[in-house]
């Protein structure tokens, strides 16, 4: 499930193009809150849900890019089994260089060196799963191995 809905697209584009970090940062809450509410009616359905980004992932790349904002999350979100794919650095530019997609500012911004975006990520737990060389089904093999507590 993505966690941007499909109607934020047409803005999230023009949000892209602007360089207020803490703007982007609420753009992307609400996102993801507006997601939450169809996570929360899967899992009451009995429905596992995969979401490709959640709360973590947003705090912690706006905080790289600058943004200072305070954030509380609320009490009574869904609380994920996080995991962080990571992979060797030059399969990661094969990939980024494979991609069918416009670089942003923001893109740009999280691949400069020395950014901090991995060191905010560190702040939240997540099971790190190197996906060097592996295929998509081989990472999901992956992930089905990691023994964990809590909603796996």
């Amino acid at each position: 499930m993505p966690s941007v809905p499909s109607f934020y697209q047409p803005l999230r584009q023009k949000i892209d193009r602007r360089k207020n970090a803490e703007a982007r940062l609420c753009f992307y809450l609400s996102a993801l809150f507006t997601a939450t509410d169809e996570i929360q009616r899967y899992l009451s359905a009995g429905v596992p849900v995969v979401v490709e980004s959640y709360f973590a992932r947003c705090l912690a790349t706006h905080q790289a890019f600058g943004a200072q904002l305070g954030v509380t999350l609320p009490p009574g979100l869904p609380q994920p089994v996080t995991y962080q794919l990571v992979c060797a650095e030059n399969e990661r530019a094969r990939r980024l260089a494979g991609r069918f997609k416009l670089v942003s500012r923001w893109d740009a911004l999280a691949e400069k060196p020395g950014n901090r975006v991995s060191y905010f990520y560190g702040q939240f737990p997540a099971h790190r799963v190197d996906t060097t060389g592996l295929r998509p089904e081989q990472v999901v093999e992956a992930i089905l191995t990691i023994k964990c507590q809590g909603a796996c």
